[in-house]
């Protein structure tokens, strides 16, 4: 399975979920500094594109869109599904002449769209992963803790991005990286 966007919130968790359930997970980063996380995570393998991966896929979980939804869907298997969930790369998706012929090994594979604002009733699913973090088997890959009047800095255009969630607190005033209890993984 491949994981489009792996360093976003939703793909340092797809990376957990998709290896503890048994799958060959590779993962896609820019950023060289993430590839020993994602590996700790789960993943297999770490490239920046689709075009690196030494074989192709059964399975795209997309949260970039764009061009690598397309590179992604090429490297499909025969019978293989890409799920596009995420437009995080800001560009069109454009197939080109041929792109979506099924000959030789590009037959029955599937491109289908997933948007969480239509699912009803996943207070049952996200109590699960709460449960799951709580315990410690799920990893949120907390990056740093912020006090809450920091936000907009945070988000501000032209701001660092941040490896890992921002957590950002209430009553802190104080910003710091996230404290670890074992190496590796926040608390």
């Amino acid at each position: 399975m491949l994981v489009l966007g792996g360093t976003s919130a939703v793909g340092l968790f797809a990376v957990q979920l998709a290896a503890r359930s048994g799958a060959d997970v590779v993962a896609t980063t820019r950023n060289p500094a993430a590839r020993e996380r994602l590996i700790g995570l789960g993943a297999r393998e770490v490239v920046a594109s689709p075009s690196d991966l030494s074989g192709d896929v059964s399975g795209v979980l997309d949260l970039l869109g764009g061009s690598h939804l397309v590179r992604a869907f090429a490297r499909l298997a025969p019978g293989g599904t890409l799920v596009a969930l995420g437009h995080a790369a800001g560009e069109e998706e454009r197939f080109g002449y041929g792109d979506l012929f099924g000959d030789g090994n590009r037959h029955d594979r599937s491109l289908t769209t997933f948007f969480l604002g239509a699912e009803a009733d996943l207070g049952h699913d996200m109590s699960w992963l709460a449960a799951e973090i709580h315990e410690g088997r799920l990893d949120p890959v907390v990056g740093a803790v912020r006090p809450w009047r920091e936000l907009p800095d945070v988000f501000a255009a032209g701001a660092g991005r941040t490896y890992g969630k921002v957590v950002f607190t209430v009553d802190g005033d104080h910003a710091r990286t996230a404290p670890t209890d074992r190496p590796g993984r926040p608390r």
